[in-house]
């Protein structure tokens, strides 16, 4: 059978005119606010919102947390493959070191990062991942799997930081004057003297609900959600091109 110029064109225009399947999404927008305390006395808050844009979503995050500085971040991601993708990122650090990291996918879809404008170069031995800090932070709780620890990796500024989170399954916290059912991950550190706990709660889009860091088992921080706020997930609607 022949293909004629005629017979492609015709097939694009068809092709064109069909509807885009979209994924569904696994959270709607939202905004939630933090605590942060040390040794029981308030120290710091934040807050963290995310704005759905058709496949896309902005997250946006900023806190003060204690001796640990004053962060925004702004992250841009697609869902893709049950997951999130970095698009892109700007985080800025203030305080006694400030700087200014920017990021966005390079070669072989690790990131590409630069410091205060000037593009990073990671070692061979360690190259950057394929997503920001905050990204890895949403993927974590969709990553878990009933009775399987979590493997990832995530790039910040100059370095690629690998991490075990254990699962230790499903537990009840009191949170906002009530029971909230969360996922509960550990994160253990190389140096075994740091340990990072997590809960997320699925009910509240997946979100981070408390995180408690040690240091040589003295707990040093907590963050705990106190307010969060949800709108109704937007319907996915066929585009037609």
């Amino acid at each position: 059978m022949e293909i004629t110029p005629v017979k492609i064109e015709l097939w694009l225009l068809l092709a064109a005119s069909l509807p885009a399947v979209a994924q569904p999404l696994p959270t709607a927008p939202f905004t939630a606010y933090y605590q942060a305390s040390s040794q029981g006395v308030p120290c710091g808050q934040g807050t963290q919102s995310l704005k759905l844009e058709g496949q896309q979503a902005l997250l946006e995050g900023s806190g003060d947390f204690c001796l640990f500085g004053d962060a925004n971040n702004l992250t841009r991601m697609s869902w893709f493959n049950e997951r999130w993708n970095t698009d892109s990122f700007a985080s800025q650090v203030k305080g006694w070191f400030p700087v200014v990291y920017r990021g966005k996918p390079g070669a072989q879809g690790t990131m590409e990062v630069l410091e205060d404008g000037e593009l990073i170069e990671y070692p061979d031995t360690m190259p950057p991942a394929i997503q920001g800090a905050a990204t890895m932070l949403q993927n974590l709780p969709l990553l878990a799997k009933p009775g399987q620890d979590v493997v990832t990796s995530y790039t910040w500024g100059d370095e690629t930081r690998h991490y075990r989170f254990e699962n230790l399954g499903l537990t009840t916290l009191p949170l906002m004057d009530r029971s909230v059912t969360t996922l509960h991950l550990r994160q253990t550190h190389p140096r075994k003297s740091r340990v990072a706990d997590f809960w997320f709660a699925p009910e509240l889009g997946n979100q981070l609900a408390r995180l408690e860091v040690r240091r040589l088992g003295i707990l040093v921080l907590e963050v705990e959600m106190t307010q969060f706020h949800s709108s109704p997930m937007p319907i996915a609607r066929p585009q037609n091109h």
